[in-house]
């Protein structure tokens, strides 16, 4: 299993006070981590969730594994598991974290080794096609300097026209791109232009309203 992403709890005084860690499962149980030390999320869905060195997990385990969760928040960022080609197919779903939104479009971002593979939704999570009918576009991490010039390109060419009327999230984007010792994803979790609150999407999805996932 390839691990997509990891995300460190560290020790600081904002984790010291008292956490709203939680995924809520597939079949809509609410389970605390606020006692995980580092999250893993694998490509192929999975969300491993992991205690301090030398502890077990509330169950006793070195490791707890959460199969394609409706929604997880975790550190102030969230995540919901959306389809990434045709809703229909339950093996085109991944959970995404959700980086930004207007009140038109909600961006978000499956996370690979080398690439973020960045989506548009609109407010009933409805994929939006992109150019040549794509449902996603792939950005490069920024390993060599040449990537985030290319990143330029094509956020530009694909995704720009998206978020157009929100000069927040389209100059954070281009401080991203300035220079290589920013990734594309920096800064962009929770900003937002608009008047829509994206907790009534999460809320819609947890309630089952918003969740198309195939039962099949």
């Amino acid at each position: 299993m390839k691990k997509l992403l990891t995300i460190l709890l560290f020790a600081s005084a904002f984790n010291l006070k008292a956490q709203t860690n939680y995924i809520i499962t597939r079949d809509g149980q609410k389970v605390s981590i606020d006692w995980a030390a580092s999250l893993s999320i694998s490509t192929e869905g999975y969300v491993d969730v992991f205690p301090k060195d030398g502890e077990k997990t509330p169950d006793g385990k070195k490791v707890i594994t959460y199969k394609e969760p409706k929604y997880m928040r975790y550190e102030g960022r969230n995540w919901l598991t959306l389809p990434m080609g045709n809703p229909k197919f339950r093996y085109d779903w991944r959970i995404q974290e959700v980086l930004c939104w207007t009140d038109k479009y909600i961006m978000t971002n499956w996370e690979g080794e080398n690439s973020y593979s960045i989506l548009i939704f609109d407010w009933n999570l409805n994929l939006i096609k992109l150019r040549q009918a794509r449902d996603y576009i792939d950005l490069q991490k920024q390993a060599y300097a040449f990537n985030y010039k290319l990143n330029t390109k094509v956020f530009d060419k694909e995704l720009k026209h998206f978020f157009e009327d929100c000069t927040a999230i389209i100059n954070q984007v281009a401080k991203n791109n300035s220079s290589k010792e920013y990734t594309f994803t920096d800064g962009l979790s929770g900003l937002h232009c608009g008047t829509k609150d994206i907790n009534t999407v999460i809320q819609g999805v947890v309630s089952g309203s918003l969740d198309h996932y195939p039962t099949k």
